[in-house]
């Protein structure tokens, strides 16, 4: 930078944009303003982001070193090239760029996410992923049950709900989903069970909205810690699997409108439902929840 003091009249400003091609333009900005002092003005021009200037000053006390009482200003700023989608790097306003402009590739021609449409067909790739203890991923289960309210039961070979002994009981489960993408759309969650009741209740599904851990939720720990909101139900039996659509509720674990500390089952007190859990020894019977995303 070189202050010329009152001698400084102007500025030169010598632009080397190169060659246009017909039709081709470059575009840039410039600013001209003012400011109290030399100080002010120099905040002024790192706020718009100005790469070359000029000050004029007056020739008065505190003019030609501190720009009082008024720094005039003019300067330049270049604008970045637009983001060109395809070239391999994620610009501004790019969500991707995978260095084509294919959909169907994870990054669509937009250069925004998209899903994966490997064979070409036109629809998205489905993954479908079961969650098993013992097979995939990571699974919780425990019973609480009313009468002993401080008794843990999360190693149990069966989860039960209904009435035992003259108190409620109810079934904890817990499936970990972190390896679906975050943002993914849930094209169908399953939770299946096999089950032995005494009735055919209405066995109720709620989300849960605490944490809680298999080796040490108790009735009393839990606190009745769910939504009363029935997400799904299905219909006691004498024995065979059950099966229950979950998707709306493991869509929203996904997006992360809730968290996923997962969901409990319970019934009217008139019959008493057992459900072969995590540590059953036929592992075919342990609960699972199968999920199909993309």
């Amino acid at each position: 930078m070189t202050d010329a003091g009152p001698r400084d009249h102007g500025a030169l400003f010598d632009f080397n944009f190169g060659a246009l091609a017909p039709g081709e333009s470059k575009v840039f900005k410039t600013f001209y303003g003012a400011a109290g002092t030399e100080d002010d003005a120099l905040s002024a021009l790192s706020a718009v982001g100005a790469e070359a200037y000029s000050f004029g000053q007056p020739n008065t006390a505190g003019g030609p070193d501190l720009g009082e009482p008024n720094t005039f200003i003019f300067a330049y700023a270049s604008v970045a090239d637009a983001a060109v989608c395809g070239n391999g790097l994620v610009e501004a306003g790019e969500q991707c760029d995978d260095g084509n402009v294919a959909s169907g590739d994870g990054c669509d021609a937009d250069c925004t996410v998209g899903c994966l449409d490997a064979d070409g067909d036109g629809s998205c790739d489905v993954t479908c992923v079961t969650i098993q203890r013992d097979v995939y991923g990571q699974v919780a289960d425990a019973t609480i049950w009313a009468r002993y309210p401080s008794y843990n039961d999360g190693g149990s070979a069966y989860v039960h709900t209904g009435l035992s002994d003259g108190a409620a009981k109810e079934a904890l489960y817990r499936f970990g989903l972190d390896f679906i993408p975050l943002g993914s759309t849930v094209e169908s969650a399953t939770f299946s069970t096999t089950l032995y009741s005494s009735g055919t209740n209405e066995i109720r599904v709620h989300r849960i909205n605490a944490s809680w851990a298999e080796s040490a939720v108790t009735w009393s720990s839990f606190a009745d810690s769910y939504d009363p909101a029935i997400e799904a139900t299905l219909v006691g039996a004498s024995s065979g699997v059950r099966s229950v659509d979950l998707t709306a509720l493991v869509q929203g674990w996904v997006d992360g409108a809730y968290p996923n500390h997962d969901f409990v089952l319970e019934e009217d007190p008139t019959a008493l439902t057992a459900y072969r859990s995590s540590e059953h020894g036929n592992l075919s019977n342990r609960p699972s929840l199968e999920v199909c995303f993309y």
